[in-house]
């Protein structure tokens, strides 16, 4: 018999298994905001870059 252990991931999401799937889509919808606003940080840098404008003129 083959022994299958569980992966990292699959022992670490067991536990929310069982949650509605509301949950699922606040949990998702936070993790784009969260993204989006890491991106602000690093938006005057490629304006910078890509378009040569003054930081001031590239400020978020």
């Amino acid at each position: 018999m083959p022994n299958h252990t569980p992966s990292f991931l699959q022992r670490w999401l067991r536990p929310y298994r069982g949650l509605p799937p509301s949950v699922y889509i606040q949990v998702l919808c936070s993790f784009i905001n969260n993204v989006g606003g890491i991106s602000k940080l690093f938006l005057p840098l490629y304006l910078r870059e890509g378009y040569h404008l003054p930081y001031s003129r590239s400020a978020c």
